[in-house]
């Protein structure tokens, strides 16, 4: 179900209601960008605070907006799913000069490939649901109160001409005419304070004043209703504060899903997800706090129990039946053996991905997402006899996966948010390659190796297996991982190196090049900023 922001206050209800009912929420977005310069990719080198500092740039810093936001609630009834997938458009709207008024960032490549999956930008600019922080929505609350509390007068001053001239134009509408409403000729704010407060003197229970938005521009005109009496005026009254109230609603917009989110407590799903967790909570929740303790407090507040079905995907007995772990793949390889999906319904209004796929767009991301949970949970709980999450969760077989998340690029297993040092993978076979010149490319690096790896014989293609593979830090940095074939090699590369030294660079196990890098506090040997090959 797509919710714009011609329908967001009628489908609330039924997100509250599908979110208060569900055993598991599925989320996914879609943003305006991923990273702004080069020096904030991922490397094999970061520790989990460098990488967090990254993600945190990327979601505060680098102002990308999540555009479209995916919620999709599952609940188990009579031995099947329920699935009610929710793709919000998701585009901040200010409430008023004084409301909050984004600055945001696009990157072309991240524009290109939505416009290619078919991402739909006039109906986000002219449709998008607006959104305000749980802070920002009680500011323009309280702003709007305040505007109904009584006030010391002002001085009107060497405005008396202007009290005069508006008083005569109220009274030759009264006198002259019969027409309900009299528009009085817009000015600035403080002459409408002037025109609340003296008309309110003068006329009392004879005239409604209020200001409504110019038919041009950004600023407002007073509007004068003829009242019958006290009760014809408050009843008008009521009604300009409802109005008000449902507007307020309008501007906390998604704002408001993320709340029934966060007090819902309910395990949130997604995939590949850390990224888009520090884009929720800087965007619709909380400042990200810079260190990395703070932030896994912070998460878990928000939200107790997370699922990374990427990070799911990778346990054993799931990574010996399916290779690939990208949510497309993961997806379709779950559909057969020896994996079984759970029946799925979708009640109606929500058929909308009962048939065909819809990748990239974050409504559909959220349902395969959570189906694929859902697959994995069965799977893994069915010697256990558990056929649902909610039988797998109640056998502790989730334990293990709970608040972890998959970090791409990285020497380190997962990011997880209830440990202080997460779990490396092994590195014995990965090494340094430092202070090289700028020219160099993969077969100088190479050369560096030679006499450890003499050629080897072609394939059927004609091609040698690489002994090594390159990945790029910098220009003048690299890290080479040891080819599978190649491992038992390993510890004879530092003593080979240091036997055939090379002048032009400087090469160094990556464990202690980790070691002196925690000694002295930065990256040793190259400092330089990150960029890619």
């Amino acid at each position: 179900m797509d919710v714009l922001n011609s329908n967001v206050l009628e489908v609330l209800p039924v997100v509250q209601k599908a979110i208060a009912e569900a055993d598991f929420i599925a989320i996914d977005t879609e943003l305006t960008g991923l990273c702004s310069d080069d020096s904030r990719k991922m490397s094999l080198l970061d520790d989990i605070q460098e990488r967090y500092t990254k993600l945190r740039h990327t979601a505060t810093e680098n102002n990308f907006l999540i555009i479209q936001y995916g919620v999709c609630p599952f609940v188990w009834r009579d031995g099947r799913y329920l699935a009610q997938p929710f793709n919000f458009y998701v585009f901040p709207r200010p409430l008023s000069r004084v409301s909050p008024d984004p600055r945001f960032l696009c990157q072309s490549s991240s524009i290109d490939f939505l416009v290619r999956c078919g991402f739909d930008f006039n109906k986000l600019f002219r449709e998008g649901v607006s959104y305000l922080t749980l802070e920002q929505v009680e500011a323009e609350r309280k702003r709007v109160l305040t505007k109904e509390e009584p006030r010391d007068r002002v001085p009107v001053g060497k405005n008396q001409p202007f009290m005069d001239s508006m008083i005569q134009k109220i009274e030759e509408w009264l006198s002259k005419t019969e027409e309900k409403t009299l528009s009085l000729p817009q000015c600035n704010a403080f002459l409408r304070l002037l025109l609340f407060q003296e008309l309110a003197a003068k006329y009392k229970d004879r005239l409604f004043v209020e200001s409504v938005p110019a038919p041009y521009g950004s600023d407002k005109v007073v509007v004068l209703t003829r009242v019958a009496n006290a009760e014809e005026k408050e009843k008008l009254a009521k009604e300009k504060a409802e109005q008000e109230e449902k507007q307020l609603r309008l501007a906390e917009g998604f704002g408001g899903v993320m709340k029934l989110l966060v007090e819902a407590k309910k395990p949130i799903i997604g995939h590949n997800m850390l990224l888009d967790l520090c884009m929720t909570v800087s965007q619709f929740c909380k400042p990200l706090p810079e260190d990395v303790t703070d932030f896994k407090k912070l998460l878990t507040s928000l939200f107790p129990r997370l699922f990374d079905t990427k990070y799911v995907a990778q346990y054993p007995d799931i990574a010996a039946h399916a290779s690939y772990t990208g949510l497309g793949d993961l997806s379709e390889r779950l559909k057969s053996s020896p994996f079984e999906h759970p029946t799925v319904d979708f009640p109606e209004g929500f058929d909308k991905y009962s048939n065909g796929t819809s990748f990239h767009e974050a409504g559909y991301d959220a349902y395969v997402t959570g189906l694929a949970f859902a697959t994995m949970c069965k799977f893994l709980g069915k010697d256990h006899g558990c056929d649902s999450f909610r039988a797998v969760d109640s056998a502790n077989i989730l334990t293990r996966f709970t608040n972890r998340f998959n970090l791409m690029r990285s020497r380190f297993l997962y990011f997880g948010l209830d440990e202080n040092e997460e779990a490396t993978l092994p590195t014995d076979h990965m090494f340094v390659v430092s202070d090289f010149p700028a020219s160099w490319r993969n077969n100088n690096i190479i050369d560096c190796f030679a006499g450890l790896f003499p050629p080897k014989a072609t394939n059927d293609k004609g091609v040698a297996p690489p002994p090594l593979y390159i990945r790029w830090v910098s220009d003048v940095q690299a890290i080479v991982v040891l080819a599978e074939t190649e491992r038992e090699k390993a510890a004879q590369v530092m003593p080979y190196c240091e036997a055939h030294p090379n002048a032009d660079c400087h090469i160094t196990s990556f464990a202690a090049y980790i070691t002196l890098k925690k000694v002295t506090g930065k990256r040793p040997f190259s400092d330089i900023t990150d960029t890619s090959k």
